[in-house]
């Protein structure tokens, strides 16, 4: 699911999604297969995802 898909599906008020967009980034940007378990991802999950080139 893109970013974009992500956060519609939760139906924030759009000042809301503004303030949400870059902390959600900002914690894409620091995930890795250290800290997956913090968002109950899998290491193959989250190898996968970063082999990928962490599409957004």
């Amino acid at each position: 699911m893109s970013v974009d898909a992500a956060m519609a599906s939760l139906g924030l008020p759009a000042p809301d999604m503004l303030l949400f967009r870059p902390i959600l980034l900002r914690e894409l940007q620091a995930l890795d297969l250290y800290n997956c378990a913090r968002y109950r991802l899998t290491m193959t999950q989250t190898r996968q995802w970063i082999e990928a080139g962490r599409p957004q």
